[in-house]
């Protein structure tokens, strides 16, 4: 996901900081209802807990409708309520033609912000441009160089572009910046399988599940299966974790799909791709250029999930 939409509220992305922003942007609104910032930021905020599942789409949606109506109704122009609004548009609508007007709109307005450019960068990537994605993300991280989910994002393009050693010395620099590494591990764990460095990628995705706290019996079991037959034993031995999924007994089907690929189980994750283009999982957008599903490319299966997403350019 991109940073400020993200989190306008700070540069990271732990749903406890976020739900403690969107508590003070709603303080803010209480204060001065005429404080457009207040209103998209807290937009922002319910966007991304959704992104995160922390609370479902369909809560936060109209939330997010009803702030930027209000935002946009107090200043037509203020550059990253038109961010916000491109994103709703390219992750629930999936409207890329409209989006890309508002992220363009965002940059037009507000050049010397994050959000415009971020979120111009994710349309780019949309519509299977990754090397402008990675131009855009680059001017956001002009912004704000340290900004954690700018650079991690910055990561994700390079990965997307196929710019392997890039992204690695990227992810590699996020480490140090990221107060939730997790996420930095995670896709450096994707561009070590992707480059067939297995050893690497291994160790990444073990270390990720330890920082993100996974219980100790799915620690253990990763890392059985990754001894027993490398990365496909590491995502076959998360499986049924996945499937039976603690948090409200809700599978995430967009890392299902990912688990399912990696394994080689191609009808599975097709299944489960479409599943998670209902659910409108984040990650979605970007199957145009996510090399994560390359294997499933030739299929016409897939290609029939690329229509249901939307055209390219």
């Amino acid at each position: 996901m991109t940073a400020t939409m993200k989190s306008h509220a700070s540069r990271t992305r732990a749903p406890v900081s976020i739900r403690q922003a969107a508590d003070s942007f709603q303080k803010a609104i209480d204060k001065d209802p005429s404080y457009v910032p207040a209103y998209t930021k807290l937009a922002g905020c319910y966007q991304i807990l959704a992104n995160m599942r922390v609370i479902p789409r369909e809560i936060a949606a109209p939330k997010v409708r009803s702030l930027l109506v209000k935002a946009l109704e107090l200043d037509p122009e203020f550059g990253p309520a038109h961010a916000v609004r491109g994103w709703l548009l390219l992750l629930e609508d999936l409207n890329f033609t409209a989006a890309g007007t508002e992220f363009k709109r965002a940059v037009e307005l507000s050049p010397n912000t994050v959000e415009g450019h971020e979120g111009l960068g994710d349309y780019y990537a949309t519509i299977g441009q990754p090397e402008e994605a990675v131009l855009e993300l680059e001017r956001a991280r002009e912004v704000d160089p340290l900004a954690s989910i700018v650079n991690l994002d910055l990561c994700r393009m390079l990965y997307f572009a196929r710019q392997y050693n890039d992204a690695l010395a990227q992810c590699s620099a996020n480490l140090d910046l990221d107060p939730n590494p997790a996420r930095a591990l995670r896709q450096l764990a994707t561009i070590y399988a992707s480059k067939r460095m297995d050893s690497e990628a291994m160790a990444a995705f073990l270390r990720s599940l330890e920082v993100a706290g996974a219980q100790p019996a799915v620690i253990a079991a990763a890392k059985r299966g990754a001894n027993d037959s490398g990365l496909s034993g590491y995502w076959k031995a998360l499986i049924p974790f996945m499937l039976e999924n603690a948090d409200g007994g809700k599978p995430d089907p967009w890392m299902l799909a990912v688990a399912f690929v990696s394994t080689g189980d191609n009808d599975k994750a097709l299944l489960w791709l479409g599943k998670a283009i209902d659910a409108r999982c984040f990650g979605i957008t970007y199957l145009r250029v996510d090399p994560t599903f390359d294997s499933l490319r030739s299929d016409s299966r897939f290609q029939n999930l690329l229509h249901r997403i939307g055209p390219s350019a």
